[in-house]
């Protein structure tokens, strides 16, 4: 059964690092990775999902033990960069363990997967690319297909609309079936309707419009052309709420309306917020209280550099809690309004306006739940602040994976 890190475990859990002398006064900040968490979803994925290749998407969180203990699973990895792909060689991924979907390919790079990268899945956003991919016989090659449905995603997640610059739009049918049967190597569709799905039926839709391609595809070259069905991913996490948002509703509308999917095609996932989500939190030093505002501030050293999107689209969604100074614990009681202020230099660096939290006191901490995928990834250089120490931790084992940036790393950084 999937769960969320329960609050009593960020208190047990920050005392056991302070045990382990795994905490220094420089450490203003500190990102905590519950492995176990993340074996929990990626189990969940394999059982739910037993037919599909799993492909993780590595921008959701690049760690490379987060991208090990997805591979040790015998998951895949899905690589938006050429950089990507190198974190997931460094990682331990085989070729034929990573889908390569940048939608900017350079003759360069697509030289090297010829060359140098051969069985990598490669997915080509446009049909202008695929005179590019040619020259890769040693690779499944994918077209994106814009499906134009609405995944009731948030507007600036949502890649599926007609100006969407991801993936050739449906409407345009017989140029897609043309392309499909002129290049030898293309052998997959590939969809990806948005992240934060909201309308669980708008993924079965695409999907059945996808297959409807491929079937047209596969009559026309007379052999099964199409083998491969790339779902892309995009499945919603909750962070308001007491409990972890599953699948199981998902699959059941996908077989309702393509029950043939899984049985005929090939299947590749590329979920990266539901794996990693909830895998993690974030800690920080309450450094002042600001009583002359209204509401009272709290400064923190967290804000616009990790949550990159939240804050700039105005979306606060992540649960927070106070771990209490005097003895570590979650501290309850009354509630008192707070604004939380994040430490860059500009107006609008705020992780909430209006929070209630238990009263602050001096050497209390703010707890954020929730930041494992497509926080910390999206880290921000502005006011070059450092990115702060990660720690692993299981049941078994408790260890510091990243350290802290150092003055050094960020001079050379910027060198």
């Amino acid at each position: 059964m999937l769960s969320l890190i329960q609050e009593e475990a960020f208190s047990s859990t920050y005392k056991r690092a302070l045990t382990n002398d795994l905490i220094s006064s420089e450490d203003t900040s500190i990102i905590f990775f519950d492995t176990d968490k993340l074996e929990e979803k990626l189990q969940y994925l394999k059982t739910l999902f037993p037919e599909s290749t799993h492909a993780i998407a590595i921008k959701s969180n690049p760690l490379i033990v987060n991208l090990k203990t997805i591979l040790e699973y015998g998951f895949s990895l899905e690589a938006a960069s050429m950089e990507e792909i190198e974190l997931a060689k460094a990682a331990g991924a085989e070729n034929h363990q990573i889908v390569f979907d940048s939608p900017v390919k350079t003759t360069t790079e697509i030289q090297l997967l010829a060359e140098q990268l051969k069985g990598i899945h490669v997915n080509a956003n446009c049909i202008e690319e695929l005179d590019r991919l040619k020259i890769l016989q040693d690779h499944v090659v994918g077209l994106r297909i814009n499906p134009l449905v609405d995944p009731g995603s948030p507007d600036h997640l949502s890649v599926s609309r007609s100006s969407s610059k991801f993936g050739v739009p449906i409407s345009l049918e017989n140029e897609i079936i043309q392309a499909a049967l002129d290049y030898d190597n293309v052998q997959c569709l590939h969809v990806h309707i948005g992240s934060q799905i909201d309308d669980l039926n708008s993924l079965p839709i695409a999907l059945e419009r996808i297959l409807d391609l491929a079937r047209i595809i596969n009559q026309r070259a007379g052999f099964k052309k199409i083998h491969t069905i790339d779902l892309g991913g995009g499945f919603p996490v909750n962070y308001q709420l007491d409990s972890v948002l599953g699948m199981e509703q998902l699959r059941e509308n996908i077989l309702r309306r393509t029950p043939q999917l899984f049985s005929e095609y090939k299947t590749i996932t590329e979920f990266g917020r539901f794996p990693n989500a909830h895998t993690s939190w974030m800690v920080s030093e309450i450094e002042y209280e600001l009583s002359y505002t209204t509401p009272k501030t709290i400064m923190v050293h967290l804000g616009a550099d990790s949550f990159v999107r939240e804050i700039y689209s105005f979306q606060e969604k992540h649960r927070k809690f106070i771990l209490s100074g005097k003895d570590y614990s979650i501290k309850k009681g009354q509630e008192t309004a707070y604004q939380i202020g994040g430490p860059l230099c500009f107006g609008g660096d705020f992780l909430s306006r209006n929070c209630l939290l238990p009263k602050v006191e001096k050497a209390d901490k703010l707890v954020i739940a929730d930041v494992g995928a497509n926080t910390f990834s999206l880290w921000s250089r502005h006011c070059s602040r450092a990115f702060p120490k990660v720690i692993a931790y299981s049941k078994d084992k408790m260890e510091i994976i990243k350290s802290r940036e150092s003055y050094t790393d960020i001079i050379n950084f910027w060198s």
